[in-house]
């Protein structure tokens, strides 16, 4: 014997059925049009991204591009300052070296004034004169005293100066040196595009490191450098002056020697 049949389910009218399928047909409408609002949206979005990435590299590469011509320009700088320095240092260092062999030059004029002064003192009787001879003598031994005094104060100076050029040439080649590899650093920047290997995204890239500079506080270092360097340099060259017209008044001073032996000998002394 066959099974009993289910109950049949509710049923609808047709109009019941229209409007249900209008419902569906409405809901589906719907859906789609929010769903191209949404690409609409999202393409414009996307265009305004790709428009706004290439601008800011555009931007960033031109002051990548000024920032490397001013590096470029402080390494220069610095560069010619070291190198200024360095001649300025084995200037200095030529003077003192001659300046220390005028020094010991002027020992044996010294001991043969201080010798005739020793032998004039010897006279007896109306012989013992005071004379104009025994006068350039005493001037003769003041002058070589005075010129020895002078080049030794001068050859502590140049010694001295010599530590402060060598302090101020090893500032000038770690601030160098930290140009050339921020240059280094720098092109590197500007040669990556978005189609360069090897990039990815970094953890708080914009985050600023600790101890950084302001852009004048980097200037102003620089040329705080330079300035010392200049300003050591010019000591330098008055240094080099002095010792110069010292070892110029020793050479007065042999002269004056020679002079004051032809007189020694014309009085038969």
């Amino acid at each position: 014997m066959s099974a009993p049949s289910l109950k049949p389910s509710l049923r609808h009218s047709v109009s019941e059925w229209h409007s249900n399928n209008q419902q569906l047909s409405g809901t589906a409408q719907h859906e789609r049009h929010v769903s191209h609002e949404i690409r609409q949206e999202a393409r414009t979005l996307r265009n305004e991204t790709r428009c706004k990435t290439v601008w800011d590299e555009s931007d960033t590469s031109r002051r990548l591009s000024d920032r490397i011509w001013d590096v470029a320009r402080w390494r220069d700088v610095l560069e010619c300052s070291a190198q200024k320095v360095d001649v300025e240092m084995d200037a200095l260092t030529l003077s003192k070296e001659r300046s220390e062999l005028a020094l010991a030059a002027t020992s044996i004029p010294l001991e043969v004034s201080n010798e005739c002064l020793t032998l004039r003192e010897g006279r007896r009787g109306f012989e013992l004169v005071s004379d104009p001879v025994e006068e350039q003598l005493k001037k003769e031994v003041e002058l070589i005293e005075g010129v020895q005094q002078r080049l030794q104060q001068s050859i502590g100076r140049a010694f001295e100066q010599l530590c402060v050029l060598q302090e101020v040439r090893h500032q000038l080649t770690a601030d160098l040196q930290n140009k050339m590899e921020a240059l280094d650093i720098d092109m590197s920047c500007l040669s990556l595009t978005i189609k360069s290997a090897n990039i990815s995204l970094k953890t708080n890239p914009t985050r600023i490191p600790s101890c950084s500079s302001t852009p004048q506080e980097w200037a102003q270092f620089s040329q705080y450098n330079v300035a010392r360097a200049h300003e050591a340099m010019h000591m330098s060259q008055q240094i080099r002056d002095d010792m110069s017209l010292s070892r110029a008044q020793v050479g007065e001073s042999y002269t004056s020697r020679a002079e004051i032996v032809h007189n020694c000998e014309m009085e038969g002394t």
